[in-house]
């Protein structure tokens, strides 16, 4: 699939090649577009990079770190207007994989089809770009959707009203969904959305044939893991609900993601449930604002913001675990494509085995840096 991706990239290329005119645009957050006169075809090309500084205290612990978060750098080929190629690769943490890779048709303005390694059907946060997210990290609502995964997706769009369904089988870029030939996930959302505001429902069911591992539970303190995954079969369930409104310079979001294993293998009725939620504030007086779609994110000027979020574990069979906390975050934007950002917030992380509750604080400082 990567191949032909690269292919169908590059097709585009003879356009420039044959012309002794053409168009180089910047469009900043997005990238800069290549356009042959006198062709329908067209390139997008997008780099984008984040370093981050963080600390954090609890347990009596201090640990500072760098890190290049993210470093993307994406295709986006379209010889005519009804067929898109993207391919993104990823150097996240200095580890080069590739993202996205998938081929998109639009036959007309209400249907889209797309097929190869992609997000799918995931929710307000997951779906929002890296490049415009207003914390460094996405909350627990996002451990709860797949990131990547492969597969089949159709769109149908009837003016504010959008509708998806999706059959994937999970890639190796989940950390949550086990690879196997005869594990699939079958995906849908209905969304609204206007200009201002938007809701979103989404609903699944995830089948593993065999011993699959659950969602792991991650400590927003250390990044080490609370509770270790138990093996599990049959079909689970997902679901959440999103929504966001934009009311003059303020922005308002929400979230909560609901996810079912199924059966914990050699029992009859053992299974592990997650929950997560978030609830998002954010003002920029002056500043100027993206689609709702991508929550709203801040294009230029300056944003106060602050996140609380929260998520569950628990299993019949093993000890339970919540994490909870806030951020509260101010970020400057000098245009789409390059946003400061500092944030500082509490962290509580609770264990049922030993009934041990763990306070701290984490606090970041990112850059990003895109075309």
């Amino acid at each position: 699939m990567s191949a032909l991706l690269l292919v169908l990239s590059l097709a585009a290329a003879p356009a420039w090649a044959g012309t002794n005119s053409s168009e180089i645009k910047h469009k900043p957050g997005e990238g800069i577009e290549l356009r042959a006169d006198g062709s329908p075809a067209e390139l997008l090309v997008n780099v984008i990079a984040q370093p981050v500084l963080s600390a954090s205290l609890g347990g009596g612990e201090f640990s500072p770190a760098y890190e290049l978060r993210r470093a993307r750098l994406s295709l986006d080929a379209r010889p005519n207007k009804s067929l898109n190629a993207s391919l993104q690769i990823s150097g996240d943490e200095l580890k080069v994989k590739v993202r996205d890779a998938h081929v998109e048709l639009k036959p007309n303005d209400w249907l889209r089809i797309r097929a190869g390694m992609m997000r799918l059907p995931t929710g307000l946060e997951r779906e929002s770009s890296a490049r415009f997210l207003p914390m460094v990290e996405r909350s627990g609502v996002a451990d709860l959707v797949p990131a990547r995964t492969n597969g089949v997706e159709l769109r149908v769009k009837k003016d504010t009203l959008r509708a998806a369904v999706a059959l994937a089988q999970p890639s190796e870029l989940d950390t949550m969904y086990w690879r196997d030939d005869g594990a699939f996930d079958v995906t849908g959302m209905v969304i609204w959305s206007t200009d201002a505001a938007r809701v979103g429902l989404r609903g699944g069911a995830l089948h593993r044939p065999l011993s699959a591992p659950g969602v792991e539970t991650v400590s927003p303190l250390t990044n080490d893991p609370l509770l270790a995954p138990s093996a599990w079969a049959g079909t689970g369930a997902a679901g959440g609900l999103d929504m966001i409104i934009v009311v003059g310079p303020w922005r308002l979001a929400a979230e909560g993601a609901v996810l079912r294993e199924g059966l914990t293998l050699g029992t009859a009725d053992g299974h592990a449930l997650h929950t997560a939620g978030y609830l998002l504030a954010g003002v920029a007086p002056g500043g100027t604002r993206g689609d709702v779609n991508d929550s709203a994110p801040l294009l230029t000027g300056w944003e106060a913001l602050v996140r609380l979020d929260a998520r569950t574990s628990a299993s019949p069979l093993g000890p339970s675990a919540w994490t909870a906390g806030a951020n509260l975050a101010v970020a400057y934007a000098l245009e789409p494509g390059a946003r400061l950002t500092a944030e500082i917030g509490p962290q509580v992380v609770h264990l049922s085995d030993g009934d041990t509750t763990t306070p701290g604080v984490v606090g970041r400082v990112s850059f990003v840096l895109g075309l």
